[in-house]
């Protein structure tokens, strides 16, 4: 049995490399943000492959269940690493660490975006972020890799308006040249 604060699990990006076991635990530092600093190993079982990789969460490893999983998050093929950040009752965010098949590791989790009860879109090549906070209200942003770049390509929002009773909805679509089109804007009771 691990001890707390300690998660295991394997798996490999793809059939063609060993499988590897993927060993997280908390570190017991908290970073200026007061997320828990979590350390990954990853090591090949043929002994071929090992990496260290620490990443930010407000998870500390004692909840096991969602802490990591590997998904194909941008459609090149290879199972990457999805990580736990926050795990609510009905919003769970996460972070990502590609797999660089050039480079024969994961890349640094990507610590500035961060999906929220994500959908794949394998056929479109887009990710689907839904965070909620209701019944009514709710944030979607929908992403695309371009150039292996993940791309903001639009969003959706309807929140209450506070103390004016209204609901307030826009939607807004982004092109790669910085030009924004706001599809849709209003209030209403």
């Amino acid at each position: 049995s691990a001890p707390a604060g300690v998660y295991r699990m394997t798996g490999r990006p793809c059939k063609s490399l060993p499988k590897m076991q993927f060993i997280f635990e908390d570190t017991g530092r908290i970073n200026d943000q007061d997320e828990h600093v979590m350390k990954l190993d990853v090591r090949a079982e043929d002994g071929n492959y090992q990496q260290e990789i620490e990443y930010a969460s407000w998870e500390n490893g004692e909840m096991s269940l969602g802490l990591a999983r590997l998904e194909d998050i941008n459609f090149d093929g290879y199972l990457d690493l999805v990580l736990a950040h926050a795990l609510g009752a009905s919003n769970w965010f996460t972070i990502f660490a590609p797999w660089l098949p050039e480079e024969g590791c994961f890349s640094k989790p990507i610590q500035d975006i961060r999906f929220c009860n994500y959908v794949l879109y394998p056929k479109e090549k887009i990710v689907l972020s839904s965070e909620k906070d209701g019944a009514a209200s709710y944030h979607d942003k929908a992403y695309s890799w371009i150039g292996g770049q993940l791309t903001l390509m639009g969003e959706s929002i309807m929140e209450n308006n506070g103390s004016l009773d209204l609901m307030k909805e826009r939607v807004v679509k982004y092109f790669s040249d910085g030009a924004e089109w706001i599809c849709w804007d209003d209030e209403y009771p």
